[in-house]
C-alpha cells in the first residue's frame, strides 16, 4: 500500500488541526507518476516492521517540530 501527497496532506491537516493552504496542479515536467518503496529488505534484513500509521507519523512530525522551534 502507498499514500499519495494528498494523503499525506490530510494527515498533516489532522495532525495540526486546521487545513494547510495548497494548490493542486498538473504534474511538472520530469516529475515521476509513481514512486514506491519496499520494506521487504529492512525486514528481512534489519527484523524492521512497520508499526505506525501515516496519521501516526504526521502526528510525530508536527510534535517534534513544534517542541523544537
Amino acid at each position: 500500500m502507498g499514500y499519495s501527497v494528498l494523503d499525506v496532506l490530510k494527515g498533516f491537516e489532522k495532525a495540526l488541526g486546521k487545513p494547510i493552504k495548497s494548490n493542486i496542479t498538473p504534474r511538472r515536467f520530469g516529475d515521476v507518476p509513481k514512486l514506491l518503496a519496499n520494506i521487504d529488505k529492512a525486514s528481512e534484513h534489519l527484523g524492521w516492521k512497520v508499526t505506525k500509521s501515516l496519521d501516526d507519523m504526521c502526528k510525530d512530525s508536527v510534535t517534534f517540530i513544534t517542541k523544537r522551534f
